[in-house]
């Protein structure tokens, strides 16, 4: 995934943020965006009101695996794959683009 989708991810998620990261040099904006987006995705499944405490409260622990090395992302994408989307861009990204993004943090550490 080229990087114009990272930065286009960002501005509709966090105007005010990234404002600032656009400042920062690179490579460090690509990884501090990446790593935003990432993070976001914790966020996002909090913040979903239709999502059962129990449900929110195992795939946040799955997430936490996943950033952690210890289970791969397919995983986590398999437990989302029910939900909707709700215009938040870090789900509406798909398997496909959430596996490419996480892919790209991978490589820039």
């Amino acid at each position: 995934m080229p990087m114009m989708k990272h930065y286009e991810m960002l501005r509709n998620v966090s105007r005010t943020f990234a404002l600032s990261i656009e400042q920062l040099p690179l490579p460090v904006r690509d990884v501090v965006t990446i790593a935003y987006l990432m993070f976001r995705v914790s966020d996002c499944l909090e913040d979903h009101d239709a999502m059962l405490p129990d449900r929110k409260a195992g795939l946040l622990r799955l997430w936490a695996e996943v950033l952690q090395g210890q289970v791969p992302v397919e995983k986590f994408l398999q437990g989302l794959s029910d939900i909707e989307a709700k215009g938040d861009p870090e789900i509406e990204l798909g398997p496909e683009g959430f596996s490419q993004m996480f892919t790209s943090l991978s490589r820039q550490g």
